[in-house]
């Protein structure tokens, strides 16, 4: 999508010898093509921010994925060592997932 000249085009040159009010013909088609050029402003966006939702979905996903995995991970630490206290369990959990 490129900017346009919305006043100016052959269509609108060649209609205006014809049209009795010619400001009002020129103020008319330059308002169409401004609505062209929002409508298919309007579809890029649409494009762009649908793209945008499906990424953040999908990051959002893998987030809550990561999420349940690392708390499988604890409960198993916890579960093989029951001295760890809670709050050191992060070291362990480390070490787990590189020997994964």
């Amino acid at each position: 999508m490129e900017p346009q000249n919305v006043s100016r085009g052959p269509s609108i040159a060649s209609s205006v010898a014809s049209v009795q009010d010619e400001l009002e013909f020129i103020s008319v088609s330059t308002l169409a093509n401004v609505m062209r050029q929002l409508s298919s402003l309007s579809v890029r966006v649409d494009d762009m921010f649908g793209e945008l939702n499906r990424e953040s979905v999908a990051i959002s996903r893998r987030t809550v994925a990561l999420t349940e995995r690392t708390e499988r991970l604890r409960m198993k630490i916890m579960q093989l060592n029951p001295t760890v206290e809670p709050g050191s369990y992060r070291i362990h959990v480390i070490l787990a997932m590189q020997r994964l």
